[in-house]
């Protein structure tokens, strides 16, 4: 059986509770929330919780989790699974189950394939979901934890973003200077924010979340996300 959202909730406390206060702030429009690299269900059930009148969009690859987040789904009937993963191009990818590693990068899967047995996953861009599988929905908020791809996910959802201008998280590796100032690069060019989360997220030390708002509504946000340092493409943040 799944832990009940309760104890989910402790993971995280600082990023949670500013999660609480944007979902009950003006800054979160109308819309679903998607949570993808969903896991075993806790964050969907944690979102769920949140504000029962949206639907949250649980998108996991693996299919070990998949009976975790159904059960999660009868008791939250705003939970909806989806079995696949998010990316810039539809694709079939041969994802190694044991990996928690780049879930998208094909050579690092590869090089692990030895380890363990492999699935095939369907890859799906956020912006055809929206419109073709679920075209009467608008996105208000997106949970993007999808260990070091999360700027592939941005690329396959530059069209959603810009018609529902959702809130959206993401976790970067702050060593990785690399691909930080990618991501950062990324998110700005779409006329957004991204607020630093102070708080180890995850084992890595220098794994960090960030609270990514549209520019237009940043005087909307509750004072705990506010007052969050806005990070700049290019830079290291401690």
């Amino acid at each position: 059986m799944p832990r009940p959202c309760s104890a989910v909730s402790k993971h995280e406390p600082r990023f949670r509770s500013l999660l609480v206060s944007l979902f009950n702030s003006s800054a979160l429009l109308q819309g679903s929330v998607v949570d993808t690299g969903a896991h075993s269900g806790g964050e969907s059930c944690f979102f769920a919780s949140l504000d029962a009148r949206r639907i949250v969009h649980a998108i996991e690859p693996l299919p070990r989790h998949q009976a975790d987040l159904l059960q999660y789904s009868r008791e939250h009937q705003s939970i909806q699974p989806f079995a696949g993963a998010l990316g810039a191009v539809p694709r079939l990818l041969e994802l190694t189950g044991a990996v928690r590693g780049s879930m998208l990068k094909s050579s690092h899967l590869q090089g692990n394939a030895s380890k363990t047995s492999t699935t095939s996953v369907q890859v799906h861009r956020l912006d055809d979901l929206f419109t073709q599988k679920w075209p009467s929905e608008k996105l208000a908020f997106a949970h993007i934890d999808v260990e070091g791809s999360e700027d592939d996910v941005i690329a396959g959802a530059t069209t959603v973003i810009g018609r529902d201008r959702p809130v959206f998280t993401v976790e970067s590796m702050l060593k990785d200077s690399v691909a930080h100032a990618r991501l950062l690069s990324s998110v700005h060019a779409m006329g957004y924010q991204a607020l630093l989360v102070p708080e180890q997220c995850g084992r890595s030390p220098d794994c960090r979340n960030f609270i990514c708002v549209p520019n237009e509504r940043i005087g909307l946000l509750p004072e705990g996300i506010a007052i969050l340092k806005h990070a700049q493409s290019g830079s290291m943040l401690a």
